[in-house]
């Protein structure tokens, strides 16, 4: 079945019915007699007893079935556009109408036999919106319940067996009958999050088993410092307890002091800590940048977007255009909220892209760029003042230069989730410049130029956009919003570098990102991280000589990086760090191969 995205909606009762996981979809009028060989040869398979559950949910990928985090049993008919959250059980002979679409939260049950069912066929031929229909997070649907077209199920909902759902359901509530009406509350102590989603293998039945609770309840929160050692008078007001301080000297950050305030005794490690820092391995901008434009790429994370826009209010940088480009969105907020700002901010333009996928955004944001030099930082940072002058004034000196990469510094510490991030791996690279390329700047690191973060992070890159639109920008296949979730960055560097390009990264270009709060986004972020880098792999391998023999050079050193306890990558992971996350890393990974090949099957489709 061939879908198009149309474009964000006006603010009407019906478009207030998706969510940002369902955007509204159109039919093509010839998509019923399209589905070829994924309903003749992939249908049996997926509903046999025998077929594995990895298995059946990879073929249903190949359709426009997304659960690739779902436990689905056998006997289910999958038609229309189906996405499945993380954890939800699908047990055997559910239907789902091949005429509508359908978007299940994390953490549901759905009963034997339930059928959702979709509007008249004459809908599916005339190119109307197709009905979406929308079961929200950790809801319960009985056996033989069937949801008629266009349903919206709110979060923490129960549906008993045998109802007919033909209305609206809201959130918390427990519903019975033909047609289904509200019965009864769901107490607060059946709501809210039930914990991390459990594993898609996993019996939903039965919730897998959770990690030891050791270092989580005596977890502190640790507080994120910005000191100069010009202006050590800010000292006696810092808090007690767990810090994490970024030094600078005459404003250029030169390092990170881990330290504990709660008496004098921390208070002087911390005096030793900033006594004993270098000089700056670089220095800020000096005189006037160039002009250049910001690509920011967002969806559905207006406050987070006009957070990050207020710190690009207060940068030095006076000749700086500012692209947002709004992503697949579900409603106009962001379109507002830019609109809003740009009253007394005439450099701050609104662009929308409809077709899911971060890279995709980047790419459009860079073609209405209107300077050569073009940043990129995503919603979910905040830029230091002189973070945008500093990245324009590092072309120019060396003109193999042709993208800079800039410092990532975590925002807030508040959480286990945060901390946990940053044993992961973070988004640091160190207060040193730097410059990559495959020549003379080549590092002696065994997996160079596939060494995932070794350039630095695409929320904080800046390219000549001459160049970066000869290179045909980040590659659309890869990437958030895809089913490969992540990569994109890196593949971004490695076009460059094997292009004959020199990257450079410079400390100085300081921003700051607000890390996932909880437990469950950090899995999702780990695993998806996990699959993109497999899939960048794949893609790399699949060119041809000499990158395929590169791959199998580098296969060894890159299995033991990933598993082996003392390697670069883990020997920062404390004894709280939990293993399922590990775990999930590396189900990503085993995942990406596939999912690489899906979303190049999608894009084909999307060109043909």
């Amino acid at each position: 079945m061939t879908l198009t995205p149309a474009p964000a909606p006006a603010s009407t009762p019906e478009s207030k019915r998706a969510t940002s996981e369902s955007p509204r979809l159109v039919a093509s009028p010839a998509a019923p007699a399209r589905r070829g060989w994924v309903a003749k040869v992939v249908a049996p398979i997926v509903a046999s007893r025998h077929t594995p559950r990895m298995l059946r949910r990879t073929l249903l990928s190949f359709g426009e079935v997304d659960a690739q985090q779902a436990a689905i049993a056998p006997a289910c008919t999958f038609g229309g556009v189906v996405r499945i959250g993380a954890g939800t059980h699908i047990d055997s002979g559910c239907f789902f109408d091949e005429r509508g679409s359908l978007t299940i939260g994390d953490r549901c049950q759905l009963g034997r036999g339930v059928v959702v069912l979709a509007a008249g066929r004459d809908s599916a031929h005339t190119g109307r919106a197709r009905p979406v229909t929308t079961i929200g997070d950790r809801c319960w649907v009985g056996t033989g319940t069937v949801i008629g077209p266009g349903v919206v199920v709110g979060d923490d909902v129960v549906v008993a067996p045998g109802s007919t759902v033909v209305d609206d359901c809201a959130p918390g509530g427990v519903y019975a009958g033909a047609p289904a009406t509200r019965i009864a509350e769901l107490s607060d102590r059946w709501r809210g999050p039930a914990g991390p989603a459990p594993e898609p293998d996993a019996p939903a039945a039965e919730p897998p088993p959770r990690e030891p609770s050791h270092g989580v309840a005596s977890f502190r929160s640790v507080s994120v410092l910005d000191v100069d050692c010009d202006r050590l008078d800010a000292l006696a007001d810092l808090p007690r307890g767990p810090a994490r301080v970024l030094v600078r000297r005459s404003g250029v950050p030169v390092g990170l002091i881990d330290v504990v305030l709660d008496d004098e005794r921390g208070a002087a490690e911390l005096r030793r800590g900033l006594a004993s820092m270098p000089p700056p391995g670089t220095s800020k901008a000096i005189g006037t940048p160039p002009p250049a434009s910001l690509v920011i790429t967002t969806k559905d994370r207006t406050e987070s977007l006009e957070r990050c826009l207020r710190s690009v209010q207060g940068s030095s940088h006076d000749r700086l255009e500012v692209v947002v480009v709004d992503n697949a969105p579900s409603d106009r907020a962001t379109q507002r909220l830019v609109s809003g700002l740009s009253r007394g901010w005439s450099e701050l333009t609104y662009v929308c892209e409809p077709t899911p996928g971060a890279s995709r955004g980047r790419n459009l944001g860079a073609l209405r760029a209107t300077n050569e030099i073009v940043l990129f930082a995503d919603d979910d940072v905040e830029v230091d003042p002189a973070w945008a002058a500093t990245l324009s004034c590092a072309f120019g000196a060396d003109p193999s230069v042709r993208c800079v990469t800039g410092l990532v510094i975590a925002a807030d510490l508040t959480t286990q989730a945060q901390v946990w991030f940053e044993e992961f791996g973070g988004f640091g690279k160190g207060f040193a410049r730097q410059e990559f390329d495959l020549g003379p700047s080549r590092p002696g690191n065994p997996l160079y130029p596939f060494t995932p973060g070794v350039f630095g992070s695409g929320n904080n890159t800046a390219v000549l956009r001459s160049t970066f639109l000869d290179l045909d920008g980040f590659d659309v296949a890869l990437g958030p919003g895809t089913p490969t979730r992540a990569g994109e960055d890196l593949d971004l560097y490695l076009k460059f570098v094997h292009a004959g390009w020199r990257i450079q990264y410079e400390p100085a270009a300081l921003t700051w990102h607000h890390h996932r709060r909880d437990v469950d986004a950090l899995q999702r972020q780990v695993h998806d991280y996990g699959v993109g880098l497999s899939a960048l792999f794949t893609k790399w391998a699949l060119r041809g000589s000499p990158s395929t023999g590169d791959i199998a050079r580098l296969a060894p050193a890159a299995l033991s990086m990933l598993l082996r306890p003392t390697s670069a990558k883990n020997e920062t992971k404390s004894h709280t760090y939990p293993k399922a996350l590990t775990r999930l890393e590396l189900m990503g990974v085993v995942r990406g191969p596939l999912a690489y090949l899906r979303s190049q099957h999608r894009e084909s489709r999307r060109r043909a």
